[in-house]
């Protein structure tokens, strides 16, 4: 089995309105202007110099992009999201992203034949800003979609076997999926103890999964990529409800890259054979890093 079939098996992986509020977990109020009446403040934006701490799956260490950063078996490229945003707005960058990354930030986590560090021992009091993006790689979510779905495709064509499943399809995924919702919050927690006066903002997926097919880019029964798509969706609003019940800010990026999965005519997601040298199977293209890259930058500025 080739390495890039390893990390698929084994990470999965690998997003609607974004909340922003203006109370953290710890109850303080971020400093900034005072409001004037009908004119409501957010957070005041992020200065240069801040430190900055990115942490995330796979879709946020978007390999294949460029080279690898490290080589630690993450696979994150230099010019993923959290690398374009600390270049624009001069921020002091740990990114600590990596393949195959699940929501138990505490934990030491095995990639391939390593072990990567507490995701969570990169943060500090003195770090003033975190993104987190996880959830996909727990319980092997999205890698069941990509891998077992296309396998029983051929029980029923033009049915819907995989969503039938009672291990991977729909009712046993959205017991797993509540499952993530809760881990989500749990991390967010520890960030806002392990980083009391740090932004945290949770990111959301962008459409991997087209609602119909047929796509060579991800080979399903026909009515499984509506299966596929409803996994997307409730990974992502896990994503969102986490966010909302800690009262941290959500950045949407579902929305903004529909109509770009992994089936469009324009894909911002590498598919099962990537058009193009700078993505790996079912990951992240440049051009979606990108616009994940400006929203958060619009978002901190």
């Amino acid at each position: 089995m080739s390495r890039w079939q390893v990390l698929l098996l084994a990470a999965g992986t690998l997003l609607a309105a974004g909340i922003v509020t203006l109370v953290t977990l710890s109850g303080r109020t971020p400093s900034g202007p005072v409001a004037k009446p009908g004119k409501p403040t957010g957070p005041p934006p992020v200065a240069a110099g801040a430190e900055y701490v990115a942490i995330g799956d796979s879709a946020t260490g978007a390999p294949g992009n460029t080279p690898p950063e490290a080589n630690d078996g993450c696979l994150q490229s230099s010019t993923n999201y959290p690398h374009r945003v600390a270049a624009k707005l001069g921020l002091k960058l740990t990114d600590v992203s990596c393949g195959g990354a699940t929501t138990q930030v505490q934990d030491a986590q095995p990639i391939g034949q390593l072990e990567v560090p507490p995701q969570v021992d990169a943060l500090t009091p003195s770090t003033d800003l975190v993104t987190l993006s996880l959830g996909a790689n727990d319980f092997g979510t999205f890698g069941s979609v990509v891998v077992y779905c296309g396998s029983v495709r051929s029980q029923d064509p033009d049915g819907a076997p995989c969503e039938a499943d009672p291990v991977h399809g729909l009712t046993a995924t959205e017991k797993r999926v509540a499952k993530i919702e809760d881990r989500l919050v749990d991390a967010i927690r520890l960030v806002a103890e392990r980083a009391p006066e740090a932004r945290i903002l949770v990111i959301g997926y962008p459409e991997f999964f087209p609602e119909s097919g047929p796509c060579p880019q991800l080979t399903l029964a026909a009515g499984d990529y509506a299966f596929a798509h409803r996994v997307n969706e409730l990974l992502v609003r896990a994503q969102k409800r986490a966010a909302e019940r800690t009262t941290v800010e959500f950045v949407d990026v579902y929305a903004p890259t529909r109509g770009h999965n992994m089936c469009s005519d324009d894909p911002w997601i590498a598919g099962a054979y990537p058009t193009r040298s700078d993505a790996i199977p079912y990951h992240p293209y440049p051009e979606e890093q990108k616009v994940v890259a400006k929203l958060l930058i619009d978002r901190l500025t």
